[in-house]
């Protein structure tokens, strides 16, 4: 007799993507009513010979060659999801899961696998090309280091792409890693961001332009500017009305009572004495004072 012809149901094509160093997940979708007899895995990659990678068949997996590229990456996150960890980037290709179900019938699901690589920090490069008291025109270079090609957008601080933008605060005359700006530092929002992405990652870095093109704003730099002379001109009122009071006026009354000043110090009434016994120098022959009697009856010892 000849071989039996198995009806094949319509290929069933899905697209998968994977981080380099990741995993993945490759489900085949089957009808709960139906029953797997069999699952076979082949593995087509861009260049080269397509080859079975896997095999499942009563609840178990088996490697038809474990030496393959696979080694032990491959297993059954259940009974009909393949799953390959430690993602290479020689993974990329075309998986195929051959389904024999237990009513004969044969289903073939293919899967197109991308892996990407992960998106390195980003770095933005800035050129200021003119400043003038509307603004500055500056060059913005997003770099990524990478071999493969990543996607490059440039975002405000409000999460606006520049498309969106109809301010006119921001004149976009580049797309992709150059970004040429007219800024108003008299916008709302300074900070650009660079976003570099791939299909499963992405990372972004952030500029405020102020960084590169500051206000110039007259008020700040005037009160800097005569701060020094407001400081002086405080400390020298302090200083005259300090020697104002230190001072005491022509026409003020002494306070201290004539009592309290007989009643000085001992050295103050002795320098007083001798004053009054002292003679005038210019005058010899002036009449001697109420004091002089006494002065000669003291006897000398």
């Amino acid at each position: 007799s000849g071989a039996a012809n198995i009806p094949a149901a319509t290929p069933a094509h899905h697209q998968v993507d994977g981080i380099h160093g990741g995993s993945v997940l490759l489900p085949v979708f089957i009808s709960l009513t139906q029953k797997v007899a069999k699952m076979e895995w082949r593995f087509q990659p861009q260049s080269g010979l397509a080859f079975v990678i896997a095999e499942f068949t009563n609840g178990k997996l088996e490697w038809p060659n474990p030496r393959d590229r696979f080694g032990q990456r491959l297993d059954m996150a259940d009974e009909a999801t393949l799953r390959i960890a430690s993602l290479e980037l020689g993974d990329r290709g075309v998986y195929t899961a051959r389904v024999r179900l237990a009513s004969a019938v044969v289903e073939e699901h293919t899967f197109s696998c991308r892996v990407y690589e992960s998106v390195p920090e980003p770095q933005i490069h800035a050129q200021l090309g003119s400043k003038t008291a509307e603004g500055c025109n500056v060059t913005l270079k997003c770099l990524a280091s990478g071999k493969e090609a990543f996607n490059i957008s440039w975002r405000r601080e409000d999460q606006l792409s520049f498309q969106e933008d109809e301010s006119g605060w921001y004149q976009l005359s580049a797309k992709g890693p150059v970004l040429h700006l007219s800024w108003r530092p008299n916008s709302s929002d300074s900070t650009v961001t660079c976003l570099v992405s791939n299909p499963v990652d992405q990372k972004n870095v952030s500029l405020d332009l102020l960084s590169i093109c500051p206000v110039d704003s007259g008020h700040p730099r005037m009160t800097w500017f005569l701060l020094p002379s407001v400081l002086l001109l405080l400390l020298a009122a302090g200083l005259g009305i300090y020697l104002r009071r230190k001072r005491p006026s022509r026409g003020a009354i002494p306070l201290t009572a004539p009592e309290e000043k007989k009643k000085g110090s001992p050295e103050l009434q002795y320098a007083e004495l001798q004053k009054r016994r002292s003679p005038p120098k210019s005058n010899e022959n002036q009449d001697p004072g109420p004091l002089s009697p006494c002065l000669a009856e003291v006897p000398v010892v």
